[in-house]
Order: structure tokens, then C-alpha cells, then sequence
């Protein structure tokens, strides 16, 4: 594998791909990367005392890549990988700098500013090319329904004049597998993969699951290094692309 990666906002981790390099035939791989863009590295999020700061510390990474196939045909794929801020302390009533009443307030403020950001640069892209096919993924920290307050999923997958309508595979898995952590006890879906209409032209037979090897297991396991388990409290989600 060949790893992409681009510096983000933050020290603490950056996004990026792993991308396979084997050959499906004689000195061509099965994925061609034909462009790594970072989306929004210099947007800024207005803060409510006038101040900004930087929208994304991990800004969405976009992969443009062609699939090779072994008989000679081909096709290109659009991939976002996305991380929004976390929502640890969204209950956090301890007063929030820049001019938010709380964190929490601060928290919702900053997660609707990135959402909305990501649904304009799906916008942009659609008007650009209707047909492109486009898969987003990564650590949305949302669920796939309104929480009563925000439905952040919801307004990157909602139609627009501009833009086509998403689907989250979530949506579509068996409703006793839709969960990537366990927290307090709620196991609940916070990883997602969200696909374009235009996945759905019968090329593929599309399906998801969540690879059971964080959230299941005991805290006890994070620190064993002998043991290839729990080294996140998030399963990792799997897009499948077979043959119909």
C-alpha cells in the first residue's frame, strides 16, 4: 500500500489514505491516484466575539482515483474522507471562551459551520459534474437521525438545486449492526459512508459493514500490544464494491 497524507490544522493527527498498489495487469495498479486535494485548509470559523479560528483541524481529504480493472476497462471514483469535531463535551455547561454561552454551545456552533461546509463543497462538485461518482466517509460524530437539535447527516445527504441527494449505507444495514462505538453503555453509529446517487447505476452491488475490533472489547485490551484489538473506541467501516 502507498499512503497519502496531508498536514492538517492540528498536531495531534492528519488524515490521509492507504492505497493499493498491486498490479491487475503488467505494470498497471488497480488504483491509479489521479489527485490528492485538502478541502477548506484555510477556512475559518467566525467566532461569536468576532475572533476566527481554523474551520477543520483535520480538513477533508479528497482522493481522485481510477479503478483499473483486470480486462483493460475503467472507471474514476471521487473519495472525501472527513472528520468532524468531536462531540466528547458537548455536554460540557462549563463557560466557553469566545463569546458562547457554553462549550457545548460552542461545540454545536463549530460542527454545523463544518457540516455546512462539506454540503457546499458537494454542491460545487455536482454543478460541475452531474455524473461524478462520489463517496464521502470518515468520522462524522453524528448520528444518522436528528439528535433534536442538529441533523448533521442530513444536510450533506439532503437534495439540492445543486446537489444530488446522498445515501447513507448506514441506513441500509441490519439495524442490530448499525453502531461504530459503545459509550456509556448506547451503542450508536458515529462512522458513516455516504454515497452519491450515481453509485446506484448497477455497476456495483454496494453494501457496508463495521469491522468488529474496537468497540466490542474491553478498555482492559487498549494497552496490550500483543493483543490486535481496541487500539480505537470507533470500529473502522467498510464500503464493498462487488460485482451485481
Amino acid at each position: 500500500y502507498r499512503a497519502l497524507m496531508a498536514k492538517g490544522n492540528s498536531a495531534s493527527g492528519n488524515l490521509g489514505f492507504l492505497v493499493s498498489t498491486a498490479n491487475v495487469r503488467p505494470g498497471v495498479p488497480r488504483v491509479q491516484v489521479l489527485a490528492v486535494v485538502e478541502e477548506g485548509k484555510s477556512a475559518k470559523f467566525k467566532r461569536n466575539d468576532g475572533s476566527s479560528e481554523a474551520l477543520f483541524e483535520q480538513p477533508p481529504l479528497l482522493l481522485r482515483a481510477q479503478l483499473n480493472k483486470a480486462k483493460g476497462d475503467s472507471e474514476t471514483l471521487t473519495v472525501i474522507v472527513n472528520q468532524w469535531l468531536s462531540t466528547a463535551m458537548i455536554d460540557d455547561s462549563e463557560q466557553a471562551s469566545y463569546g458562547w454561552p457554553s462549550r457545548a454551545d460552542y461545540i454545536y456552533a463549530k460542527r454545523r459551520a463544518q457540516s455546512q461546509f462539506l454540503a457546499k463543497l458537494l454542491d460545487v462538485r455536482h454543478a460541475g459534474n452531474k455524473r461524478e461518482r462520489i463517496v464521502v466517509m470518515g468520522g462524522f460524530e453524528s448520528n444518522e437521525f436528528s439528535n433534536g437539535k442538529d441533523d448533521l447527516i442530513g444536510q450533506v445527504t439532503a437534495p439540492a438545486p445543486t446537489r444530488q441527494a446522498l445515501t447513507n449505507m448506514t441506513s441500509l444495514m441490519p439495524r442490530q449492526q448499525r453502531y461504530s462505538v459503545v459509550r456509556d453503555g448506547n451503542a450508536e453509529a458515529l462512522d458513516h459512508v455516504l454515497v452519491s446517487k450515481t453509485m446506484f447505476d448497477g455497476r456495483y452491488k454496494l453494501r457496508t459493514e463495521f469491522a468488529r475490533i474496537n468497540a466490542d472489547l474491553g478498555e482492559d485490551n487498549a494497552g496490550d500490544f500483543g493483543i490486535p484489538v481496541r487500539v480505537s473506541d470507533h470500529d473502522a467501516v467498510v464500503l464493498y464494491l462487488s460485482k451485481p
